[in-house]
């Protein structure tokens, strides 16, 4: 029986940035003794997309290939089989990652993906194949990025609607950032300005003490729409809605 166990150094989580160096060892354990060809450590990554044009109801797909780095641990391609005997061996191992490595991604149409893989080539047996996934972020620094990126974005969009046979006046969303470039867990102010002329004037806001069978209130709410989880958050900012607007 071959036990075998894929370990990096101080880095339990496999997280790795493209352009560094991977650490490790590899700990193999066999409870009798074994003829081994050879051992080979493979780090490889690959992107691979997928989709299906229903307009044309054909099928499309295209994979590349990013990583494909072979360390012999044990023995070699063409060698003659050596015995490993019982025990626990450790094989130690660096890689280093190429610095143009796209980051690990899983999305609806498709992956990049890497792995760290042992294979142990037995004679007249089946290779037996340990394999565990590792995770690799691409480096990108802002500060080497256009310079636009520094200074404020704005953009508009407009929609009009219909009402029987005409069209309503436009409603307006203006979206503004302060710049365009983030680093994860930094936050985003956003700056709204909304327009909407497409609503009647409404009566202004009045309470209980006005009315107490009706009341009139309004609200602005802020919707987050997230792609995945059926979960929509809301905001809900109360305001006063008047007729002779604020000095």
């Amino acid at each position: 029986m071959i036990q075998c166990a894929i370990n990096f150094d101080e880095n339990p989580w496999k997280i790795f940035y493209s352009g560094s160096i991977i650490k490790g060892a590899v700990e193999i354990s066999v409870d009798k003794p074994t003829d081994i060809q050879s051992i080979v450590l493979i780090i490889s990554g690959y992107g691979f997309v997928e989709w299906f044009d229903f307009k044309s109801n054909l099928s499309y797909s295209a994979k590349n290939n990013y990583i494909n780095s072979t360390n012999f641990l044990h023995g070699s391609q063409n060698g003659n089989a050596v015995t490993i005997n019982t025990g626990t061996h450790v094989y130690k191992f660096t890689c280093s990652l190429p610095s143009e490595l796209p980051s690990s991604v899983e999305g609806v149409y498709g992956r990049i993906r890497y792995s760290a893989k042992v294979v142990f080539n037995r004679p007249l047996k089946f290779n037996k194949i340990f394999t565990t996934g590792i995770t690799v972020i691409k480096v990108t620094d802002l500060n080497n990025e256009n310079p636009q990126i520094k200074l404020p974005s704005t953009l508009e969009t407009q929609e009009k609607f219909w009402c029987f046979c005409c069209t309503s006046q436009p409603f307006i969303i203006e979206a503004t950032i302060p710049k365009s470039g983030y680093v994860c867990g930094e936050c985003i102010p956003i700056k709204f300005n909304i327009n909407n002329m497409t609503v009647p004037p409404v009566p202004p806001t009045f309470n209980e003490e006005i009315c107490q069978i009706i009341q009139v209130n309004y609200e602005v709410h802020v919707k987050a729409i997230l792609n995945g989880p059926n979960v929509i958050p809301i905001v809900k900012i109360p305001i006063i809605i008047g007729n002779v607007p604020l000095k």
